[in-house]
């Protein structure tokens, strides 16, 4: 009548401990599913504590791809959640040529260094490529030919 398909079991049975609260359970060993909570509220209390989130962050996710990433315009990122300039406080990831300066210099740059790629190519970040300004003025001055004040006085 009706095609229900049903659980697959090995036949043999499997002793895990639960990921939340840690006691040992044996149950029948099934081909297509991994054990990791002793029942369903142990696996709700999971979710509402963040438990799996927090447990699979970094490189302990199954997706991680070892903290470097594009930003989309070119310039390449490096995860660093320790690093006293990283971006905003949620988002801990730094610019890779910031970080090559950095190690270059044997400091941290401040917020307003500027480092600038002689070739123009966001991504090559060797150090020979790479220029360190004071300010963003300096690097506008030197590459795209712009007087900061255009002409105005300053008051």
């Amino acid at each position: 009548m009706y095609n229900i398909l049903m659980p697959s079991y090995t036949g043999s049975t499997i002793t895990y401990t639960c990921e939340f609260c840690g006691r040992s359970n044996t149950k029948r060993e099934r081909k297509d599913l991994k054990y990791r909570f002793c029942d369903k509220v142990c696996n709700g209390k999971s979710l509402v504590v963040g438990f799996n989130k927090r447990d699979r962050a970094g490189s302990k996710n199954p997706v991680w791809k070892g903290g470097r990433k594009s930003n989309g315009q070119g310039y390449i990122l490096i995860y660093k959640p320790d690093h006293p300039y990283h971006n905003d406080h949620k988002n801990i990831y730094v610019f890779e040529h910031r970080l090559v300066m950095e190690k270059k210099l044997g400091r941290h740059l401040t917020k307003g260094e500027i480092v600038h790629h002689l070739n123009h190519k966001r991504d090559d970040n060797r150090p020979e490529n790479l220029e360190l300004f004071s300010s963003n003025s300096e690097h506008l001055k030197k590459y795209h030919n712009i007087p900061w004040n255009k002409g105005k006085k300053i008051k």
